[in-house]
């Protein structure tokens, strides 16, 4: 089985660990409800490092991603998201995923865990010019969730300390 770079963390805090297609992922650590209430209150942080990650660049990653999702890509900005069905030629979706725009010729699309295959066939049969990489094994992934003002406040916090360890102009 597969293991996310912060299975051990989780294990050291008492997760129950379960196999999740393939990948030891925690499911709980001191109750269901307890952790409900908890992330009613709080800002709760997800491990999802086992969807799929693919790297979509190139001059025509746009028109790619454009082509593959049943959603607008051209109405996000640079740095953000959309959620968006992506469906076969018929018609039937294939999958849920988000695309992220890191500008309009770079884009990251997270697929469900049991697609990463199928999804990564399909997004590369119909990629036009643009090269497309599963970089699913390549980096962790991590979600969060709270209320708006403390989500706010945790992403600027987490800008801030990026922007420090990358170097990189803070907006």
């Amino acid at each position: 089985m597969t293991q996310t770079p912060f299975y051990d963390q989780h294990v050291s805090s008492g997760a129950k660990i379960v196999d999740f297609h393939g990948w030891e992922m925690p499911l709980q650590y001191s109750g269901i409800i307890d952790e409900h209430k908890n992330l009613r209150s709080n800002v709760g942080l997800f491990d999802v490092s086992h969807m799929g990650r693919f790297k979509i660049t190139g001059t025509s990653a746009e028109n790619c991603v454009q082509n593959l999702l049943t959603n607008d890509v051209t109405k996000i900005g640079d740095l953000q998201a959309i959620y968006s069905p992506m469906c076969s030629e018929s018609g039937g979706i294939l999958d849920d995923v988000i695309a992220y725009r890191i500008n309009e010729d770079d884009f990251l699309m997270v697929v469900n865990s049991s697609n990463i295959e199928k999804d990564f066939a399909w997004v590369v049969s119909h990629s036009q010019d643009a090269h497309v990489e599963n970089i699913t094994d390549q980096m962790a992934l991590l979600a969060a969730t709270a209320k708006m003002p403390m989500l706010k406040t945790l992403l600027i916090k987490w800008h801030c300390l990026h922007c420090r360890v990358l170097h990189l102009k803070k907006f």
